[in-house]
């Protein structure tokens, strides 16, 4: 069973950005550990065609994020590049 989209978090995984490997599904959300940025593909960017046709980014990009802060985004991946922070979890 797929744990909800509106429910409370039920599994977490370690994160190493990647520019090429997604998530096995969206996250609910994005912990990060130690200060840093943060950039991410958004979950829709596979899905939506109209995000890019209508100039819509497929990535996001966190900026200076304090360690402890949770980032409520749904993300296919975390991005090596421009990625600076670090102990990242992927929480679903």
């Amino acid at each position: 069973m797929l744990p909800s989209a509106t429910g409370p978090i039920v599994a977490s995984i370690t994160v190493t950005p990647s520019d090429s490997t997604l998530f096995s599904r969206p996250t609910r959300a994005i912990y990060v550990g130690v200060t840093g940025n943060v950039t991410i593909q958004w979950a829709a960017a596979n899905t939506e065609s109209f995000l890019t046709s209508e100039g819509y980014s497929n990535t996001g990009a966190f900026v200076a994020v304090p360690a402890g802060t949770t980032l409520t985004v749904r993300a296919n991946k975390v991005l090596a590049t421009g990625t600076t922070a670090n102990s990242i979890l992927a929480l679903f």
